[in-house]
C-alpha cells in the first residue's frame, strides 16, 4: 500500500510502499528471517509496530519531523546501498549502508530520504510505542 505519513503531510509528494509486519499480521511463516530480525529487539508485541518500507525509483520522504507518541524508532536496512540512494539526518547526508545496518536516531528531529537509483530500497522500521 502507498503510504501517507500523516494528515499534516498528506499533500507531500512522498512515495513509499509499506507492509505492516507485526506479530498479528500473519506474515511470519512467509518471511521467517524478517520475523527473527524484528523479534531480536525483544520489544513488547503489544507496544511495538513494525513496517517493511520500500522506495522505488523516484521514491521520496520530504524533510519532516515525526511528532508521534513513541519511545524509540529503529531502521534496519534490508537492501544494501546503491548510488543515488540517500538519507538526510539533521544536516548530515548518509549513504553507504549495508544489509543489516541499524539506524538509531531521534526521528522527532529533521530527516528525509530519496531514491534516485534504479534499485528498490527496502528497510524495516521498528517503533516501540509509549504505554
Amino acid at each position: 500500500a502507498r503510504t501517507v505519513n500523516s494528515e499534516l503531510r498528506k499533500e507531500d509528494p512522498d512515495i513509499a510502499y509499506a507492509l505492516e509486519f507485526n506479530h498479528i499480521n500473519g506474515h511470519d511463516g512467509r518471511f521467517p528471517y524478517m520475523a527473527q530480525m524484528r523479534d531480536w529487539w525483544g520489544l513488547s508485541k503489544r507496544n511495538s509496530q513494525t513496517w517493511l518500507l520500500t522506495q522505488q525509483l523516484g521514491g521520496t520522504s520530504t524533510l519532516h519531523t515525526d511528532n508521534l507518541d513513541y519511545e524509540k524508532r529503529y531502521l534496519i536496512f534490508c537492501t544494501g546501498w546503491q548510488p543515488g540512494q540517500w538519507w538526510w539526518f539533521d544536516g548530515e547526508t548518509y549513504t553507504g549502508w549495508n544489509i543489516g545496518t541499524v539506524i538509531d536516531y531521534d526521528f522527532t528531529r529533521p530527516h528525509a530520504t530519496a531514491n534516485a537509483s534504479e534499485f528498490a530500497r527496502t528497510l524495516m522500521q521498528i517503533t516501540h510505542k509509549l504505554k
